[in-house]
């Protein structure tokens, strides 16, 4: 191996985190944290049995108070859905 390789500058994706073991492709990492609301709210409704919701909100970037509104948003179903049911 030569000289230069060993000294080739690393990029801020390659970064070697606390564990010792590399970060990973960055963009493969932010799957959940980079959707809309609704998506965020979802899998912490599916994964609320396993985190507190607090927990969650503050890792998502969401807030409890949406979470709340969204679920109760769930229970009813919407204006569009109302109409289809008419029609049928």
């Amino acid at each position: 191996m030569s000289s230069r390789s060993r000294l080739r500058k690393r990029s801020p994706e390659t970064t070697v985190d606390r564990t010792g073991r590399g970060a990973g492709d960055p963009k493969k990492g932010r799957s959940v944290l980079c959707e809309k609301p609704g998506i965020k709210y979802a899998f912490m409704l599916d994964h609320s049995d396993l985190f507190k919701v607090t927990a969650m909100c503050r890792v998502l970037g969401a807030t409890r108070s949406g979470f709340s509104v969204w679920r109760q948003r769930q229970k009813q179903p919407s204006v569009h859905q109302q109409q289809r049911d008419r029609l049928d």
